[in-house]
């Protein structure tokens, strides 16, 4: 890969996504320059490029993926296109930041990291969450067993999609609520545990088209830690993601890891250390930080100039589809195969 001293940036849809995830923290980074964008639809591509200032439309994802000013491309479409127009950049040369989740399923991505790795490309997942100061401070906190052993850590994330016509209803575009949802909860407890579970049971509750609505499922960690995670997108949910972690020696809560920024509370519950103390010493976390997707492409760019160390990338992509796979699996929900 070629260091860079400015990032510059084509967009591969006018998805909802791209104007919190790229174009804003773009224009509060220097170094990131939106350059180009290509979309189905041509118009609804100027529409966006006008509205946004981008510089360029493009006519094809083709030509975008090929564009000789372009380092880096940001992949915000359907699941079921992560993996030919990723290939497609990491084959003309290009870096890519591919929304979540990276791939249908663990060949898919582990098709896309070694190629990534044989063109001397990043690829990197958009877990945005990972890049905040909060899970930083996470991880900071088990790793100095603040709370003890891991015996147990759970993560859900639900979220209500009343429109049952959405994307992430459809079957063949990589829909479902462990594809959209619980690949989150998924990589929380994965990244806390710095470990690789086994997937132990599951269970959805699935429309005709086999998409399932909800999902929830037990995983053991190499530790003996047990892992659960759940996901909902049934209409008339209440939204919630949260990460609760119990250990030997107290408990970690973090209401909203997914976007801090938006508001969270962090409580560390520690067991008493002397006899004198009475109940547990319940502490609340606060820590700065700009959005996660902000702190998200500042690293990105960063990797772009030779520094810092890529964190949701190479194996770790295809090691978080392998436990979706086996989830699915286990709740009997066919896997996510192309025809």
């Amino acid at each position: 890969m070629s260091l860079i001293k400015e990032c510059r940036i084509g967009l591969l849809g006018a998805a909802r996504i791209t104007p919190p995830a790229i174009i804003l923290p773009a224009q509060d980074n220097p170094a990131a320059k939106l350059v180009a964008i290509a979309a189905r639809d041509n118009e609804r591509a100027r529409h966006f490029a006008a509205e946004h200032h981008v510089n360029r439309v493009v006519e094809s994802y083709q030509a975008l993926v090929e564009d000789a000013e372009l380092d880096l491309i940001y992949n915000a479409l359907p699941a079921s296109e992560h993996l030919p127009w990723t290939m497609k950049a990491l084959a003309a040369g290009k870096n890519v930041l591919c929304e979540k989740p990276i791939a249908l399923n663990a060949d898919e991505a582990q098709d896309m990291v070694e190629l990534a790795a044989a063109q001397g490309c990043l690829m990197i997942e958009a877990f945005h969450y990972r890049y905040h100061p909060v899970i930083a401070r996470v991880l900071e906190l088990l790793a100095n067993n603040a709370i003890g052993e891991i015996k147990l850590i759970e993560g859900v994330f639900n979220v209500a999609i009343e429109n049952t016509q959405d994307i992430r209803y459809q079957k063949a575009l990589g829909g479902g609520a462990l594809m959209d949802l619980g690949c989150y909860p998924v990589h929380w407890l994965r990244t806390c545990m710095g470990a690789e579970p086994e997937i132990l049971s599951a269970s959805a509750s699935v429309t005709d088209s086999d998409v399932d609505i909800s999902l929830s499922g037990e995983m053991v960690f190499p530790s003996g830690a047990v892992g659960r995670i759940a996901c909902s997108m049934a209409p008339g949910l209440k939204m919630e993601n949260v990460l609760r972690i119990q250990g030997t020696d107290g408990s970690l809560e973090v209401i909203n890891p997914l976007v801090p920024h938006f508001g969270y509370k962090m409580t560390l519950r520690q067991r008493p250390q002397h006899e004198d103390q009475q109940g547990d010493l319940k502490q609340d976390i606060r820590v700065t930080g700009k959005s996660t997707y902000h702190h998200q492409l500042d690293a990105v760019v960063e990797l772009m100039s030779g520094q810092g160390t890529q964190i949701t990338g190479g194996q770790d992509c295809v090691n978080n589809m392998r436990a979706i796979d086996s989830l699915y699996r286990a709740a009997g929900v066919s896997e996510f195969r192309r025809n």
